[in-house]
C-alpha cells in the first residue's frame, strides 16, 4: 500500500510541475488569465490532496511500525510465557516424582507395619459347642464349623473320631475370652450338638469329667449340620468339613462374592486329619484366611497321598505315624526342640 501511495504522489507532483510551467508560459498571454486561475485553483487542490496523502502515509507508517513493535512484544511475551510454562511443568514433574517416591516409601512402610501388627494380632482359634437351636454369639472375628454330612458308618467313624479328637485339643473360646483376648481376634470353632457334652460328662455317674470323642459324637446334631451345609454351594454328604466365614453361617447362604474357607476331609486318612486341622488353624490366623498357604498345603496333600498308600502298604505305616507325631509336636505351643527318634 505504501508503494502505491508513493506512486500516486509522484504522479501528482509531476502534474503540478507541468501545470505550473504551462501557467508560467501562458501568463504572458492576457487571453489565458481565466485558464491560469483555474490551473492555480486545481494546483492548490492537488497540493491539499498531496498533504492529506502524506499525512495518511505517515499514519500508515506509524501503524505499521507499531504493529511490528506489538508483534515483537507479543513474540517476546509468548516466548517468556512458554519458558515460564516449561519451567512450571518441570517443577510440577519434579514435585510429582517426589510425591510418588514419598507415597511408595509410605506404602512400603504401611505394609511392613501391617505385617508386624499381624504377628501380634493374629487370630486365635477357640472351640465352642453350638447347643440345640441356640444362635452363634456376635462380634467374633471369624466363625468356623466342624460339620459332618451324614451319620458315621464303619468306614467313616475313624475319620470322624480323629476330627473330634483334634477339635477337643484346641483351647476353648470361653478360655480365650477369660484371658481378655478381644472377640475380633478369636476364630470361634463351632460344633453343633444336641446337648452340651461337657455338662453331660459332669453329670455322669461313672466319674467321667471330660467328654470323650464317642460321647461328643453321640450328642452331635447331624440335622443342624445338614442345614448349615446347605448354606454352601454344592452337595456335601461326606465329611468332616471345615467351613470358615466372616459372619455366622446360620444367617444365610454364602454369596458368590463372599470370602470363605472350605476344607473337605472326606477322603483324608484318619491319622492325617489332625494335620489338616492344624493347617486350618494356621490359615484362619492370617488376615486373608481364604487363601491357601501353598507350601504347607502341598506338604499336606503329599502326606495324605502317602497315608492312603500306607493303608495298603504296612511298611509305610510306622514312618507315617512318626511323621504325624513330629508335625503335631512341632505345632504344639508347648513343644520343645529336639530330634525325634525314627521308628524301628
Amino acid at each position: 500500500m505504501n508503494s502505491l501511495v508513493r506512486q500516486i504522489l509522484m504522479t501528482a507532483l509531476t502534474v503540478v510541475l507541468v501545470f505550473g510551467l504551462v501557467a508560467v508560459g501562458s501568463a504572458q498571454q492576457p487571453s489565458d488569465k481565466e485558464r491560469i486561475l483555474r490551473l492555480e485553483m486545481e494546483l492548490q487542490q492537488l497540493q491539499a490532496q498531496i498533504k492529506e496523502l502524506m499525512e495518511m502515509l505517515a499514519a500508515s507508517d506509524r501503524r505499521a511500525i507499531q504493529a511490528i513493535a506489538d508483534a515483537a512484544s507479543a513474540r517476546t511475551a509468548a516466548s517468556a510465557a512458554q519458558n515460564a510454562a516449561t519451567a512450571a511443568q518441570r517443577s510440577a514433574d519434579a514435585a510429582n516424582r517426589s510425591v510418588q517416591a514419598a507415597m511408595d516409601v509410605a506404602r512400603l512402610r504401611a505394609e511392613a507395619i501391617q505385617q508386624e501388627l499381624q504377628t501380634y494380632e493374629q487370630r486365635e482359634t477357640g472351640t465352642a459347642f453350638l447347643v440345640g437351636d441356640s444362635s452363634e454369639a456376635s462380634s467374633f472375628g471369624l466363625y468356623s464349623y466342624l460339620l459332618f454330612g451324614s451319620k458315621p458308618t464303619d468306614a467313616t467313624l475313624p475319620r470322624y473320631r480323629s476330627a473330634v479328637v483334634a477339635w477337643l485339643t484346641i483351647a476353648s473360646t470361653t478360655g480365650l475370652l477369660r484371658e481378655h483376648l478381644p472377640k475380633e481376634l478369636i476364630n470361634t470353632f463351632y460344633m453343633p450338638v444336641l446337648r452340651n457334652p461337657i455338662q453331660q460328662a459332669n453329670s455322669s455317674k461313672d466319674g467321667q469329667t471330660e467328654p470323650t470323642p464317642d460321647s461328643v459324637l453321640g450328642e452331635y446334631d447331624f440335622e443342624r449340620a445338614r442345614i448349615l451345609l446347605r448354606m454352601l454351594p454344592g452337595d456335601h454328604f461326606g465329611g468332616p468339613y471345615i467351613i470358615s466365614t466372616l459372619r455366622p453361617l446360620s444367617l444365610g447362604k454364602i454369596k458368590d462374592d463372599e470370602k470363605f474357607l472350605y476344607q473337605d476331609l472326606s477322603s483324608i486318612p484318619p491319622n492325617v486329619v489332625v494335620l489338616w486341622i492344624r493347617e486350618f488353624q494356621a490359615r484362619t490366623a492370617q488376615e486373608r484366611f481364604w487363601e491357601k498357604r501353598m507350601m504347607p498345603q502341598f506338604a499336606l496333600e503329599m502326606r495324605s497321598a502317602v497315608a492312603k498308600f500306607a493303608q495298603t502298604t504296612p511298611q509305610l505305616t510306622a514312618i507315617l505315624t512318626w511323621l504325624s507325631s513330629t508335625n503335631v509336636a512341632s505345632n504344639s505351643p508347648n513343644s520343645q526342640t529336639g530330634v525325634p527318634k525314627k521308628p524301628n
